[in-house]
């Protein structure tokens, strides 16, 4: 991303798109100030973008910042709450500039080794989604609009997760590899009794802790979940805190994530269900994803009729967790050899 100075159409679209969504355009800096990067005038007021981070020979303003909100709530999922108060609003903001940083760090690291994503295979990609959806391409532009998200925007937001997922393919998935003894020992912890499976169906309610997050930031979600549960204690449906705390789609069926064998979510979120009754609810349960209230509606067990199948099924289980901890370790990898500095990630709501 090379820094341009906004012209004055560009930043009275920024200041549209932030007002539909409750975030200023820009901060209240002085002209001049040594974070101050660029001015305009629109109906009468001064608009002002500050720099909020340099990265190597990359810049990130506040503007950059408002601009990838949409997007990035739409697409990585934040809790709607958050975005109903001004200390929300700014967590959300720091979380899209560290996303923005992580995603200039990759596309400098995808321009150095010849890793490239094309027009045409995002375009692709944004037409799969929009067909999941059974959008027409009017419809969904539409859609986009209606959550304050631009077309462009959107396919930028796109571009930088498929160069992401692409370097991570070549550097991290590919080289992950499962021995047979692993398998194994992971059979024995899930069957202790022989190959019945056990089948548990839950629903929870997500209060989302970000990568990378502060202590305070963990404590703070932490604090709201055991607000959400008291809230169910007291009588509200658990459906109704889900529907309006979720960031992900379960937020559409009321926390509902259905039907799941063992192994197929977080270990944390999978052994907390176990120990629970039919009925039950637990939690503040903690897992790589942030703290969850668990509801367990059902649990089966069944015979394993496949064992092949049941090994294979081990295996992608294994490596998808192996995958998210070493993505983890590549990023911040990438971000300690990097030079970037924080200049302002303080946005006035």
């Amino acid at each position: 991303m090379t820094f341009t100075p906004p012209a004055r159409n560009r930043t009275g679209a920024a200041l549209a798109l932030a007002l539909l969504l409750g975030f200023p355009a820009v901060s209240s800096a002085s002209e001049g100030a040594p974070a101050t990067v660029a001015a305009a005038e629109t109906d009468g007021w001064r608009l002002v973008d500050r720099i909020a981070a340099r990265v190597e020979q990359d810049i990130i303003t506040q503007g950059d910042v408002i601009r990838a909100i949409p997007s990035y709530v739409q697409v990585v999922g934040v809790d709607p709450a958050l975005l109903r108060t001004r200390d929300g609003r700014e967590e959300v903001a720091r979380e899209v500039l560290d996303h923005l940083i992580v995603a200039s760090l990759l596309t400098a690291e995808a321009d150095d080794r010849g890793v490239a994503v094309s027009s045409q295979e995002v375009q692709r990609y944004v037409d799969e989604q929009r067909q999941r959806l059974g959008l027409a391409p009017d419809d969904f532009e539409r859609a986009l609009a209606s959550e304050g998200i631009a077309p462009d925007d959107f396919r930028d937001f796109i571009h930088g997760y498929l160069t992401r997922y692409r370097l991570v393919q070549f550097d991290v998935y590919a080289r992950i590899q499962i021995s047979d003894e692993q398998i194994d020992q992971a059979l024995r912890e899930r069957f202790p009794d022989g190959l019945r499976e056990i089948l548990l169906t839950t629903s929870h309610v997500l209060v989302q802790v970000p990568r990378g997050a502060s202590a305070e930031q963990v404590d703070a979600a932490e604090a709201r979940a055991r607000e959400l549960r008291a809230e169910i204690d007291a009588g509200r449906p658990f459906e109704a805190v889900a529907a309006d705390v979720n960031p992900d789609a379960s937020a559409r069926t009321g926390g509902r994530i259905g039907r799941t064998r063992l192994g197929d979510l977080d270990p944390d979120y999978e052994r907390a269900a176990l120990a629970a009754d039919v009925g039950d609810i637990v939690g503040p349960v903690r897992s790589s994803f942030g703290f969850h209230l668990i509801r367990l509606d059902a649990r089966e067990e069944q015979a394993v009729d496949n064992a092949a199948q049941l090994r294979e099924r081990v295996h992608m289980s294994l490596h998808q967790r192996e995958a998210v901890q070493q993505e983890a370790l590549y990023l911040e990898q990438l971000r300690n050899n990097a030079w970037v500095e924080i200049v302002s990630d303080t946005f006035e709501f």
